[in-house]
């Protein structure tokens, strides 16, 4: 097979050189190999076609007409950053929508006391800063390229004005901020109701193509294991001694960055047995016991003008 195929179970192409990974063919997992070169980027990046095509794979715009989608382009510039780059910083000025080509973006903030939380890590096809188009209240997280990357920004005032123009782009982006907001209640979910253990296993089950399967199963973080650390909310050290837990039971092998499931339907056991209400719903319906309701209580809330008649 050429080293260069790039195909793995994650859909992550692997790092380094002519180095095993496991893909998904008919229904079963099979070892191959795969190579990548780190930091290399498309040699069309930043092209019209390139802008035009990210666009076009985005879910923001997934349901647009084609038509609509050069007239956004317009609208659109490039900025390229090297690993470690801020795009933008909590509390700044709010310039666009951003949408990630290649590379990955981290949403995070950080205490008083110097301790990050990571929100998200966007990727490729990925978008956000939608909310920051219907509030002055500027960035609400730092950005931050975790490896190089390159991104589009859809310029603030311009695409307002297009919105007004063509009112059928509030909907994908009432759809874009209930994504986001589903993301944020399940880092609420997964930081209130389970430990780093659950919150790992959770995480590797979640890249895993069968994690019902008994077969071994390579999933490769396209980020630093710190890095990945912080978006599962602890720290480094904390993150190691899970992992470490994890090889003495024989779930998983390491090898640097690449993480191989052993088995992976014992670590899909593990999380539903550690979190059964937990993994896919955010609880707190489920957190206190429901209490009964009231004999004199309406069956549904009326507003007041309903009661003045």
């Amino acid at each position: 097979m050429n080293t260069a195929t790039r195909i793995v179970a994650t859909g992550v192409v692997c790092p380094g050189s002519r180095r095993n990974g496991v893909a998904k063919a008919n229904g079963s997992v099979r070892t191959v190999e795969c190579a990548s070169i780190p930091g290399q980027r498309p040699a069309n990046e930043g092209s019209n076609a390139a802008k035009l095509e990210t666009l076009r794979r985005c879910p923001l715009f997934a349901e647009l007409p084609g038509g609509d989608l050069p007239l956004i382009t317009g609208l659109t510039v490039s900025k390229s950053l090297g690993k470690g780059a801020y795009l933008f910083y909590e509390g700044g000025p709010v310039h666009g929508i951003y949408i990630v080509q290649s590379g990955a973006i981290k949403l995070s903030r950080t205490s008083s006391g110097g301790k990050e939380q990571v929100l998200h890590i966007f990727r490729a096809g990925e978008s956000f800063g939608e909310d920051g188009l219907v509030s002055e209240a500027g960035n609400l997280a730092d950005a931050r390229a975790v490896q190089p990357s390159f991104v589009w920004m859809i310029q603030k005032a311009g695409f307002l004005a297009l919105v007004r123009r063509k009112p059928a782009l509030v909907l994908p982006l009432l759809r874009a901020l209930h994504e986001h907001q589903a993301t944020l209640m399940r880092l609420l979910d997964d930081l209130a109701f389970k430990d780093v253990n659950t919150r790992l296993a959770n995480w590797l089950i979640e890249h895993c193509p069968d994690p019902h399967s008994a077969r071994p199963c390579c999933v490769e973080p396209s980020m630093p294991m710190n890095v990945l650390a912080a978006e599962l909310g602890t720290a480094s050290e904390t993150f190691s001694r899970a992992l470490t837990r994890f090889r003495k039971e024989n779930l998983v092998s390491t090898d640097r960055n690449k993480i191989v499931l052993l088995q992976p339907s014992r670590l899909t056991s593990y999380v539903e047995q550690a979190a059964p209400l937990t993994r896919f719903v955010f609880p707190l319906a489920a957190a206190a016991p429901c209490r009964e309701k009231p004999e004199n209580m309406e069956s549904e809330p009326r507003f007041d003008k309903e009661r003045r008649r």
